[in-house]
């Protein structure tokens, strides 16, 4: 799921890029509607099994963005909503 919303990312930046030459904050978000509990973390770096010492080193050279997850069997989705509005 990960490495999928990687690609939307890069994607959605190169277009930015590409009419603009200047690019804006993405912020990614997830509505999680499966059946099982949602697992995979919050952030990139969740996906990869590091031991903290190489976690140190490497995550300068990592991409780590952060996903805002709606996880809609467990949440008001309204709630959350109004939770993440400026």
């Amino acid at each position: 799921m990960y490495i999928q919303l990687l690609g939307y990312l890069t994607e959605i930046y190169q277009n930015q890029y590409k009419n603009v030459e200047s690019i804006s904050i993405v912020i990614p978000f997830v509505f999680y509607h499966g059946e099982k509990e949602w697992k995979l973390g919050n952030r990139f770096l969740d996906q990869f099994v590091l031991t903290n010492q190489e976690i140190d080193i490497l995550k300068e050279f990592m991409p780590n963005f952060k996903i805002d997850l709606f996880d809609l069997k467990t949440i008001e989705l309204k709630d959350k909503l109004e939770s993440i509005i400026f």
